[in-house]
């Protein structure tokens, strides 16, 4: 096991060879007719739709370029894009405080739905009270997932306490069989997850969840130099966003009292 030394000096060796990767792949772009690859990582906000259709854009107009998409918690990419492995991440954006380091490009803003199975008993009434939402179970992730967070905030501003969670799980696919053989309900990103919902025949309840507004973008290394495929990606994303880009920004947060990472 290396020492924590050698372990910062493993994260420099690792940016090194990932950079001359990047090198590699911009000089096979320039010379060889647009060759060169990609590699983003994904989170969940964004593999549904935006990531999909600026790859499938990409590759019309660069078909020599390849992409590699990777999937994982924030907290595994953003090792990897400290280290170079990947590009960049698109995804919805944590806080600044969680992102030092990184350059963020907000792409759009996305809003949290309660979502049932059709022919649910809340689908019947005219009008879906907030205190209806409180008497039912939830399937949600765990605790400090970003979905819980905007879900429990949501409550907190009605003044409902905590929705009753039931199931805890990250797992779509499980989050999904169980809505669909019960009366529970879940939250999705109905952006996130248009397709799914539609195949699944899960429907979206009428009842807003407020607080659950957030942003989706894409995060950088500071400082570092993306390959031109990966900037050709980028500025599809970019000039692809589909929700509110009012907000469009890069920010880039420096704190004082810098966190070891």
């Amino acid at each position: 096991m290396p020492t924590p030394l050698g372990a910062v000096l493993a994260l420099h060796v690792r940016r090194s060879l990932n950079e001359l990767r990047i090198a590699e792949d911009e000089i096979s772009f320039l010379k060889d007719a647009g060759r060169g690859s990609v590699a983003v990582g994904s989170l969940s906000v964004g593999r549904a739709r935006l990531l999909p259709d600026a790859i499938t854009a990409l590759l019309t107009r660069f078909p020599n370029l390849s992409v590699t998409t990777e999937e994982g918690t924030f907290e595994h990419l953003a090792a990897r894009l400290r280290a170079g492995a990947i590009d960049f991440i698109l995804g919805a954006l944590r806080p600044l405080e969680q992102t030092v380091g990184f350059t963020r490009k907000i792409i759009a803003h996305d809003t949290m739905s309660a979502v049932v199975r059709s022919g649910h008993p809340l689908l019947r009434r005219k009008r879906i009270s907030a205190q209806g939402l409180r008497s039912v179970g939830w399937v949600l992730p765990p605790l400090g997932a970003p979905t819980r967070e905007l879900v429990e905030a949501s409550f907190a501003q009605r003044h409902l306490g905590r929705p009753q969670v039931k199931v805890e799980t990250a797992d779509l696919a499980v989050t999904f069989g169980i809505v669909m053989q019960s009366d529970m309900v879940t939250a999705v990103s109905e952006h996130q997850f248009h397709l799914d919902l539609v195949a699944a025949g899960l429907q979206v309840l009428p009842i807003e969840l407020s607080k659950t507004r957030r942003p989706i973008g894409i995060l950088q290394r500071e400082g570092g130099i993306p390959s031109q495929a990966a900037r050709r990606l980028i500025e599809i994303l970019l000039n692809g966003g589909e929700a509110d880009r009012a907000g469009n920004e890069s920010a880039t947060y420096k704190s004082a009292n810098k966190r070891s990472r």
